[in-house]
């Protein structure tokens, strides 16, 4: 599971800084030109900027599928690809014939963005790159055993232990480069507010030792000479809420996250929220769908609980827009993950999702957070920048901008009390 730096994590270091002020640089000297606007419409840095190929509704001819790939393929490679999708009359419906096609593709240097919609990208040699890189700074995955989950552990050095998972260090450097980036972010993604004063950051092995006592994790979490040990325990037999979204797969995965409903479980996680919000009079740092476990027993999702805290709100950020924050957080997360086979948005899924959220998240006191989030969206937060588009998931999602404010127009919509 666990995956240990040695002597390469001083060169993963450099190639991360590279990489990332390389895409700072490009991502500013695009807002520079476009200085009128609030939201970067620039690419993020690891998401390829080419030609996308997505399996259709209907079947694709094959000289139509290659038309995308025209001067990107040598004529070998395209003969080869053609003898694969040959082997079906509608090989845009045969998953078999499209699972091998896809397999050639990524041979020649073609990356999958989307294992389970089979979205595949042109890739280019930066984005070669930084997909290495995000393979050795990712220190495995949740331990799930009843399906393989997609949640990778970042930003500490890890090592499994006997029923745990051991968090020895902060990943130094990384988490530098990644507090800037969430400076802009938060801030308003111009180049002015990626140097102001951040809102949160990644926080320290002590910091996370404080999260956790606060946050009311004790029951999770073990304290040692080495780090924090979390126990697997939930994890193993459980699942990651992220995970429901989407299609496995695999047929057992399928058969395992089929029987739980998405919408329920983003409505109690939101009501274990609203609970950690109310009693420790202090926001959680950052809520994404993947930062939300749920033990299960007898088929049945329970006691969600969150994932290592380990980000910080800075000293002076008032409680009510720390909160709000999480609370935007999560749901530009969970909206983002409501997206259809070809990448567009699922409106009537997002719009039920966030009504979920909101019907969950109603406890005394939470009014005011609501009345917070509103006002925070109708300020622009969040705003789409770089860091923003994968870090809530909208490198999976088509035309990511218009996506985004659809999401902050929907949830504005819900807080109103609009109707659809």
């Amino acid at each position: 599971m666990g995956m240990e730096f040695c002597n390469k994590t001083n060169i993963v270091e450099m190639l991360i800084i590279w990489y990332n002020l390389n895409g700072i640089f490009h991502n500013y000297k695009f807002m520079a030109n476009e200085s009128d606007k609030n939201i970067i419409e620039g690419e993020q840095s690891v998401e390829p900027a080419a030609v996308k190929v997505t399996k259709p509704e209907k079947a694709t001819p094959v000289s139509e599928l290659l038309k995308d790939f025209k001067g990107k393929l040598a004529p070998e490679q395209e003969a080869a690809l053609t003898e694969v999708l040959s082997q079906s009359e509608h090989p845009d419906e045969d998953p078999k014939v499209l699972e091998k096609a896809i397999g050639l593709l990524e041979g020649w240097g073609f990356r999958r963005i989307d294992n389970d919609r089979r979205t595949i990208v042109a890739e280019t040699k930066p984005d070669k790159q930084a997909a290495e890189i995000n393979e050795l700074v990712t220190q495995g995955k949740m331990p799930t055993i009843n399906y393989k989950s997609n949640v990778g552990l970042y930003g500490f050095k890890v090592k499994p232990v006997e029923g745990g998972i051991l968090y020895m260090k902060p990943l130094a450097v990384v988490n530098r480069i990644e507090n800037r980036l969430r400076v802009s972010g938060d801030r308003g993604g111009r180049v002015l507010d990626f140097f102001r004063k951040g809102v949160r950051r990644r926080a320290n092995l002590k910091e996370v030792k404080a999260n956790i006592n606060e946050l009311g994790l004790d029951n999770y979490f073990t304290m040692t000479e080495e780090g924090i040990i979390e126990t697997t325990r939930d994890i193993s037999n459980g699942l990651m809420l992220t995970d429901l979204f989407g299609e496995p797969k695999n047929p057992e995965d399928k058969a395992f996250l089929s029987q739980f409903d998405s919408k329920e479980a983003v409505k109690a996680a939101a009501g274990m929220v609203a609970k950690v919000h109310t009693e420790s009079k202090r926001g959680i740092g950052e809520l994404l769908t993947n930062d939300v476990i749920f033990n299960v027993q007898e088929g049945k999702m329970e006691n969600p609980r969150l994932s290592l805290p380990d980000l910080k709100y800075h000293q002076g950020i008032d409680a009510l827009e720390q909160q709000a924050t999480d609370i935007l957080d999560f749901v530009f997360s969970v909206g983002s993950a409501c997206h259809k086979e070809g990448g567009e948005l699922n409106i009537e899924e997002v719009r039920a999702h966030i009504k979920a959220i909101l019907k969950g998240y109603d406890m005394q006191n939470t009014d005011m957070v609501k009345l917070a989030v509103k006002n925070l969206a109708k300020q622009g937060r969040p705003h789409l920048t770089m860091h923003n588009g994968i870090r809530l998931g909208f490198d999976r999602v088509k035309n990511k901008k218009e996506a985004f404010e659809q999401v902050r127009t929907i949830l504005l919509d819900e807080l109103e009390g609009k109707k659809e």
